[in-house]
């Protein structure tokens, strides 16, 4: 099972899907559901990684209400990397 991680930030959720490919449609649909009902913004970080080596938008339409960026994983230095990639916000 994997863990997802989020925080509630200037009225908007950001939470980073990890996982297989139905771990990230499971994620999706929740976090949808969640943006339906609270009418936040939900922001998207999407891990390119070992689990699924592919982009969102490759695989999905963009949903109202919830944005995505893509990220590059890097296995050794994934904090920093992460950390780094978080400063476009």
């Amino acid at each position: 099972m994997t863990k997802f991680t989020y925080f509630i930030m200037r009225m908007s959720i950001v939470a980073r899907a990890k996982g297989g490919l139905g771990n990230r449609m499971r994620f999706i649909a929740a976090y949808f559901a969640l943006n339906q009902r609270l009418s936040m913004e939900i922001k998207v970080l999407w891990m390119n990684n070992y689990e699924l080596n592919c982009i969102y938008d490759s695989l999905f339409l963009s949903l109202e209400g919830i944005m995505v960026t893509d990220m590059t994983y890097f296995s050794k230095l994934n904090k920093i990397g992460l950390f780094f990639k978080s400063k476009q916000y």
